[in-house]
């Protein structure tokens, strides 16, 4: 259908779990100032009891000219097309992730202690209800040619050549980065021979998980070990991208924790915002590349 200033999308598609035993619900979103004309905020969240609130598309798209707000759960998913038919909104709903956006906040009235979204696996803040509202407010971090997102209150340090990310206080939960450059001589470097590379790598890595996001590779492991008699658990994000024609770029993530807080739901909550940094990284050039 052509676009016009009455029809809009609503863009819909699972979440992703990311192995890490969190539900995966249906999330629908459409252009901010068109869905709330026929369905204002407070109306919406008496609807479904909650709301997701995504920024501006990270590249311009005429089919999400504006920020997003939307819905995730099945039932919430079909009674907010409903509602939106009711108002007369002229939408069309389409099986497909759209433009990228990177999401605000959840707002929800329900409890949700033991289950919480990860909507696209996008960076997130998120707004919760557990008899009090709390807040994960995120920050840009940029470390030598990388750029991306972790919550404000980690703090860095330097840390043998790498460097480390962890909540002040708690030096439990560490996530170290480390990135490796190299430059591959009388030869193009394509994004079909780095796939190639990390599906060899996880046939040798049987218990790795493999995913590509907009073509980029990401290798996932975990691994247990004991650490001075305490046991923990090593989380490990392995990607690579190639800058145009012959520079190679090898980007690690690795986060550790202890085994006893591998289920608690602040433990859940980091890990599945690491994958979402590790999603949206940003790998680029500076002048020494050129």
């Amino acid at each position: 259908m052509p676009m016009n200033k009455k029809h809009f999308f609503l863009f819909e598609e699972n979440g992703h779990s990311y192995g890490i035993g969190v539900p995966s619900p249906h999330v629908s979103r459409g252009p901010y100032k068109t869905v709330v004309k026929y369905l204002s905020r407070k109306k919406l969240s008496n609807l479904v009891g909650g709301y997701v609130l995504w920024g501006p598309t990270q590249e311009p798209d005429a089919r999400m000219p504006e920020g997003a707000i939307g819905v995730y759960g099945n039932r919430e998913v079909q009674k907010f097309r409903q509602a939106l038919r009711d108002a007369g909104a002229n939408f069309t709903a389409v099986q497909d992730p759209g433009p990228l956006q990177i999401l605000s906040e959840v707002f929800n009235a329900k409890t949700m202690a033991s289950i919480y979204p990860i909507l696209n696996g996008e960076i997130f803040r998120q707004r919760f209800v557990y008899g009090r509202r709390s807040k994960l407010k995120m920050s840009l971090r940029r470390y030598g040619p990388l750029e991306f997102s972790l919550p404000e209150d980690w703090i860095s340090e330097p840390e043998d050549g790498l460097m480390a990310y962890y909540r002040k206080g708690d030096k439990d939960s560490t996530l170290r980065v480390s990135v490796i450059s190299a430059v591959k001589k009388n030869s193009i470097v394509s994004s079909k021979e780095i796939a190639q590379f990390y599906m060899n790598k996880k046939k040798e890595q049987p218990n790795s998980k493999l995913e590509f996001v907009n073509g980029r590779p990401i290798l996932y492991e975990e691994k247990v070990f004991m650490e001075t008699g305490v046991e923990c658990k090593l989380l490990t994000w392995e990607v690579s991208d190639f800058i145009e024609p012959n520079f190679l770029r090898a980007v690690t993530f690795t986060y550790t924790i202890r085994r006893q807080d591998e289920h608690k739901s602040k433990t859940k909550l980091n890990i599945g915002m690491l994958w979402d940094s590790v999603k949206f990284l940003k790998i680029g050039a500076s002048v020494i590349d050129k």
